[in-house]
């Protein structure tokens, strides 16, 4: 999924576990990585395949990043977060994620540099957890009666698990 995702958004092949990635995980037959640590040499991993992938997508003039070359950098920041980052996250954004990745495309950072606004925006949305990982558990915030700023806004929060399936629900039985 790593793998696909990562040529779907820039067009950029990575193998993943030739990348020091883990192989997913074996839970009672499923592939996933919920018993699968995140450790300091697979989260290197992350960052190394992330900083390539900026090069890559530099290397192509940011084609399936943003055509913005000749934007202000605040018109490059809103492409960037409501096309690439939005794709990435498989969600719209939160408030306060897009002040984070708003931030990146300060001059103090890029050295008044296009292109260098955009690689290192590339680099955090692809090491983000909210790239890396995808939650279903929760429900949008303007259908739980939290306080979200108006209904409609996409914004998500954690709800509660209702209920749990196990091994022994489904007839199965054994230790797993």
């Amino acid at each position: 999924e790593f793998e696909a995702t990562m040529y779907d958004l820039l067009g950029y092949t990575v193998i993943a576990k030739a990348n020091g990635i883990p192989a997913d995980t074996l839970v009672e037959g499923f592939s996933n990585q919920t018993r699968t640590s995140v450790t300091l040499d697979y989260f290197a991993a992350y960052m190394s395949i992330a900083s390539k992938a900026a090069d890559y997508a530099a290397s192509q003039n940011f084609a399936n990043v943003a055509n913005c070359a000749h934007d202000s950098a605040t018109a490059r920041a809103h492409k960037f977060i409501n096309d690439f980052a939005m794709k990435a996250y498989r969600r719209p954004l939160k408030s306060a994620e897009k002040e984070r990745i708003r931030g990146l495309f300060d001059t103090t950072f890029t050295e008044g540099k296009n292109s260098e606004g955009l690689k290192l925006a590339v680099r955090s949305v692809l090491s983000s957890p909210y790239f890396l990982y995808r939650s279903e558990m929760g429900v949008p915030a303007d259908q739980s009666g939290g306080n979200t700023g108006g209904a409609g806004n996409g914004e998500y929060e954690q709800g509660e698990v209702k209920f749990t399936i196990t091994a022994a629900d489904m007839g199965a039985s054994g230790d797993y």
